[in-house]
């Protein structure tokens, strides 16, 4: 039994001639390697960043076309993230380089403020118990009042020594 085995073209849209059945007689409409989305794979698609927003271009055999860039990739890895440092503060950290503290960024503090937790709680970052002082030395007066009697810096240190044997 034989079938007429006439040529047609690769159902891909590349344009390639093939024969309509096989050596096994299966019908083909594509050539090895070949699918209905190849046409797709050859031709750039448009999407958005989800990092950045960004309208680009790509190709979909290359990549999944989430991201404009590398950087974009690497920033959206990290999602955002806070974490408890050594000193005892909460951070929040997004992306590579952007690190802050959050207590900071609660009450908006410019460089060079200095901010203070009333209740003493590192971790407590309500804007009810943050306050944003002007000076290092007006911060220590709010933190230890014997300190704060003691003006020049080397009588902080005796000053501190007394306060310990009291208690």
């Amino acid at each position: 039994m034989s079938i007429d085995n006439e040529k047609i073209k690769c159902a891909c849209g590349c344009g390639r001639i093939l024969y309509k059945y096989d050596n096994k007689n299966r019908e083909r409409k594509f050539i090895v390697g070949h699918n209905a989305s190849t046409k797709d794979k050859n031709s750039k698609v448009k999407a958005k960043c989800l990092t950045c927003g960004k309208e680009f271009e790509f190709y979909p055999s290359k990549t999944k076309g989430k991201f404009c860039s590398k950087k974009c990739q690497y920033n959206y890895d990290y999602k955002g993230c806070y974490w408890l440092g050594k000193n005892g503060y909460m951070y929040y950290q997004k992306g590579r380089k952007y690190k802050v503290l959050v207590h900071r960024q609660v009450i908006n503090a410019k460089k060079g403020q200095i901010v203070h937790h009333k209740d003493g709680n590192k971790l407590n970052n309500n804007i009810n118990n943050l306050e944003i002082l002007s000076s290092q030395s007006e911060h220590i007066k709010k933190h230890n009042p014997i300190l704060a009697r003691w003006h020049p810096q080397e009588n902080w240190v005796e000053a501190e020594k007394r306060r310990k044997f009291k208690q």
